[in-house]
Parts: structure tokens; C-alpha cells; sequence
């Protein structure tokens, strides 16, 4: 069966385009494409696995189209042509009628043959969604996003168009959509738009978007600051939890649904209560509240989280997408920056000690650093994005972190920065070749449980929720600092590829750290410049 979330993904993907587009733009939803993108490729699963992968091949669809609005030569994609990988959801019909009507003119059409075996392989993972669009076409089809491994010539088709044969194909594993995908879509240029461009300047909905394709367009056509004004966002989505209803109601999803909501809300209400009784910590920060949102339910007696976002990453919402900027147009660490970098709840606070006291063993006690304080996780040393962002509400320059690389640079002394930065929004415009990154990674399992009993302290990001709703939304992504999977992915990534080298980038593990101490500490000393520990 499939829940909410996955109706709705389809239903948005299905006919409304446009409205997603909004949601994005002027209800500040943090990455609500990556969560949509998740929710659909989890319901195309399903479909598949219901409607498709238990039919007789026979009656399975022997060929799908899909329109691309560009050309192909034959040196491209020939039988000694390269792979083609296509990182998003495929949109195809199953009737030769439709590919002929719908054909780009001077684009190309792709037609997946033998499609039958392959759907009732699983070599091809797509669904029909006809049976949950509120404008059914029987011959509409969805693949998962795939790799178009050998294609034959192209030919001629309708429309000055060219009808390319795919003779050899396969679906992305499953298992790699909860990660690479997402960074794949981030990277569209039509993703990134959506993101940098500001809806009252200029903006373009979806529908230009595939109407004029991914390169060109004018972005100043769309919809006006005027006609903004006038949409009424609660009442669209009044209209659209009704039409949710109304779909649940027609694919006989309602069984018990009232008493499974009731015994959701016992449970919320419970796991609310529970929270509560726990003593809030103290944050000496400031809530950036003009950057500040809550993610959620969209009810408000239902789960919540406080966050910012930057670059489509979620940060707590004393940091700003404006501070993090600052940092990567303007700081250029050197030889004396160590930055202890984490995903939050794993080993951050021991691993700013270690490099602490190793330091100082070697006569050489970090600037900024707070000896009385190491176990604090706010006053141990300056959380660098933190910092920056608080002093930017106060004045247009981070003064006094300014003045802080300045006499720190004068008087050749080490700095140890804390951050929770990913790789795509590291703070720094360039990272120094002697700069010096200890990423600390842990087992995710420990990570999401320590997550639920800090969070629900933390004041200012404030969860409220149950544990199983916060699991959800930690697989998925939707928490503070996003997806942990994307994060440490990134680094490694880095690492592997020599972006970073072993020099500036060494990767430890918290289990490691705790198992074998000595051997952790000897390794980071070295690495740090120390050949001798005592």
C-alpha cells in the first residue's frame, strides 16, 4: 500500500508541475525535490512490484518511447558509441500513435525495446501510472533512472526527428537511489536554478522548463511578483489534502485509515509528552529568523524541526546561509587551520580534545581554544560557521573573527575550528594545501539515536516527534544537516578522487577512536606534523 507521501509524489509529478514549483520557491520546504524525487522512486518500487512484475510478459509493453529535444549522431551512440545514463525518472508511452504525436522536431526518440522480459526481470524497473492520475493515460509509463548501455543508429522518424533504437539497457540499482541520485539531481542546472533564482526577480516553471529544455529559455518570462501575490497557498493545499483524500478513497487506501490516524496522533502525542520532561540545554546563540523555517507535517500539533538551508543542506537555525557564504568567498585557511569536521553526533567533542591535547604536548596551545571548557560543545573552540553567521547579524563583516585570523597569523599560532560543514559547503574559498581536516565518521545506527535525545533539548531546533517519524526523516534527509549518507559520501568521494590529499584530509572512525585510543592518537599526531608521543 502506498502512503501519503508517495501518492502525493506522484500525484505532483503526475499534473502538478507547477504547484511543486511553488511549494519550493515561496514555502521555504527544505529540499522538498530531493524528498518528492525519494517518495516517487520509493512508489515506482512499489507499483512495479504490484502491477507490473506479477504480470505474464505477454501482456507486459513490448516497446516505450521516450522524447529527448536533441540530436544524436551516429558516432555517438552507435554500437561503439558511449553510454548514455539518465539520472532522473523517464517519462515514456507505450503506443507508437503517441510517440509519433508527441515527436520533438530536429530532437530524437528513444525506444526501449523488448521491454517485456526486461519488466518481468527487473533489468527494467518501470510502472504504469494511470491507475493514480487524475488524467489517466493507459499508455503512460515511468522508468527508474537508467542506463542506456548500446543503441543502434539513428534513424528517420516523424517530425525531422530520429528514432534511436536501445537494444541494451538496465535500471539503476534501487539501493542507489537513497544517495547518488540526489546528488546527481542537485547538479541539474535546471535544480540549481530553482535554488539560486529569487521568484520575484525572475523564475520559470516547470512546464517552461520542458517545454524549451535544459539550455536555453528566456528565465525572465515566467510568472510576475504581482501574480505571486494573489496565490493562495493555504487554499491550495486545502484542494490538494482533498484530492489526496479523494485518491486514497478511489484505490480503496481508507480501511481503517481513521482509526491508524488516531492511533498515530496517541503515539505523537506520547512521544511529545516524553520530550518534554527532558531539560532543555542552553544555546549562547541567536536564532536567524529571517532564514529560520520549520519542516514538518504542516500541522502544527504534528512533528516539527527548526532549520536554515544553504545550497539545498539544512543547518541549525543559528547558522546562515549568508555566514556560510562569508566563509567560502572569503576565508582561506593556511598552514595554522585544523578544522575537526563531523556530521553532528559523531565523536565531535572527543575529537576536538584529542587534537587539543596533542597540541598542547607539543608546547603549541591553539588560539581561541578554551582549556576549561574542551567537553563544552559550544565554548571548546569556535564553531566556525556559527561564528561568522552571529557576528554577521550584528554588523555587515565578521569583525571580530576578522581580528582573530589576524593576531593568530601574526603570532604564528595554531587554530582548531569546529564544523558540521559537507564537502559542497565547506567554509572556505580555498582550503590550504598544509590545511589540516579530521573528519570523524560513525556508525549512522548510533548516530540517529543520539540524534533523537539531543534534539529534543536543543531549543532552537526543537524537535518534536516521535522516534520512528524522525528515523523517516533521517534516512530521508530532512533533518538538520541533511542526508548522512550524501555527507560522508562527499568526503570520501574527495578523498578518493584527490581533491583533498592524505596530507590535508585524514578520515577516523569513532568506534576506532574508542576501541583503540592509543593507536588513534599516535596516527593523528603524526599526521599532524609530531613524530614522537609520549
Amino acid at each position: 500500500e502506498l502512503d501519503d507521501n508517495e501518492i502525493l509524489a506522484i500525484y505532483v509529478y503526475a499534473s502538478h508541475m507547477e504547484f511543486a514549483d511553488l511549494m519550493q520557491k515561496h514555502l521555504k520546504i527544505g529540499c522538498k525535490w530531493k524528498q518528492t524525487f525519494y517518495y516517487f522512486v520509493r512508489a515506482i518500487l512499489k507499483i512495479y512490484d504490484v502491477k507490473v512484475y506479477r504480470k505474464n510478459v505477454a501482456v507486459l509493453p513490448q516497446h516505450l518511447y521516450h522524447p529527448v529535444f536533441l540530436s544524436f549522431g551516429g558516432d555517438e551512440l552507435g554500437a561503439a558509441g558511449r553510454a548514455l545514463q539518465l539520472s532522473t525518472t523517464i517519462n515514456c508511452t507505450s503506443s507508437k500513435e503517441a510517440a509519433q504525436d508527441f515527436a520533438p522536431p530536429d530532437g530524437s526518440m528513444f525506444v526501449l525495446k523488448e521491454c517485456g522480459a526486461a519488466l518481468s526481470s527487473g533489468t527494467l524497473v518501470a510502472a504504469p501510472i494511470h491507475w493514480i492520475s487524475p488524467h489517466p493515460n493507459e499508455n503512460e509509463w515511468v522508468i527508474l533512472p537508467c542506463i542506456f548501455e548500446r543503441c543502434e543508429a539513428p534513424s528517420a522518424f516523424v517530425h525531422n526527428s530520429a528514432l534511436i533504437d536501445v537494444v541494451r539497457y538496465k535500471t539503476v540499482h534501487p539501493r542507489f537511489f537513497g544517495v547518488d541520485i540526489f546528488n546527481k539531481l542537485s547538479n541539474l542546472r535546471f535544480v540549481r536554478r530553482l535554488k539560486k533564482t529569487e521568484y520575484e526577480s525572475s523564475s520559470r516553471s516547470i512546464e517552461q522548463f520542458h517545454n524549451n529544455g535544459d539550455s536555453g529559455g528566456d528565465e525572465d518570462s515566467a510568472f510576475s511578483s504581482a501574480a505571486a501575490s494573489n496565490i493562495d497557498y493555504k487554499q491550495q493545499c486545502m484542494e490538494l489534502k482533498q484530492e489526496l483524500r479523494a485518491l486514497r478513497t478511489q484505490l480503496g487506501m481508507d480501511v481503517d485509515a481513521k482509526r491508524k490516524d488516531e492511533d498515530e496522533k496517541e503515539k505523537e502525542k506520547a512521544a511529545l509528552q516524553n520530550s518534554n520532561k527532558k531539560k532543555a540545554l542552553s544555546i549562547p546563540f541567536e536564532k536567524i529568523t529571517d532564514e529560520a523555517f520549520l519542516i514538518g507535517d504542516g500541522d502544527a500539533s504534528s512533528s516539527s524541526m527548526c532549520v536554515t538551508i544553504c545550497n539545498g543542506e539544512l543547518n541549525p537555525p543559528f547558522i546562515s546561509a549568508k555566514g556560510i557564504e562569508y566563509l567560502r568567498g572569503n576565508f582561506e585557511p593556511n598552514a595554522l587551520d585544523i578544522f575537526v569536521d563531523t556530521y553532528a553526533k559523531c565523536g565531535t567533542t572527543v575529537g576536538i580534545k584529542m587534537v587539543y591535547k596533542i597540541l598542547a604536548a607539543n608546547g603549541r596551545t591553539p588560539a581561541g581554544a578554551n582549556a576549561d571548557k574542551l567537553n563544552d560543545p559550544w565554548n571548546a573552540v569556535p564553531w566556525i560557521e556559527v561564528d561568522v553567521s552571529q557576528q554577521l547579524l550584528r554588523s555587515p563583516a565578521p569583525n571580530d573573527f576578522l581580528s582573530f585570523i589576524e593576531h593568530s597569523n601574526a603570532s604564528q599560532t595554531s587554530r582548531i575550528w569546529k564544523t558540521h560543514a559537507p564537502f559542497v559547503n565547506f567554509p572556505a574559498a580555498k582550503i590550504g594545501a598544509a590545511t589540516k581536516i579530521l573528519h570523524i565518521i560513525r556508525n549512522p545506527k548510533d548516530v540517529v539515536c543520539s540524534y533523537f535525545d539531543f534534539f529534543r533539548q536543543e531549543p532552537m531546533v526543537a524537535y518534536r516527534g516521535s522516534f520512528s517519524t524522525l528515523f523517516d526523516w533521517f534516512c530521508d534527509g530532512s533533518v538538520v544537516h541533511s542526508s548522512m549518507f550524501e555527507f560522508e559520501l562527499a568526503w570520501f568521494r574527495a578523498q578518493q578522487s584527490g581533491r583533498l590529499t592524505p596530507q590535508q584530509l585524514l578520515i577516523i572512525s569513532y568506534e576506532e577512536l574508542v576501541r583503540a585510543p592509543h593507536a588513534v592518537i599516535e596516527r593523528v599526531a603524526q599526521w599532524l606534523g609530531f613524530t614522537q608521543m609520549s
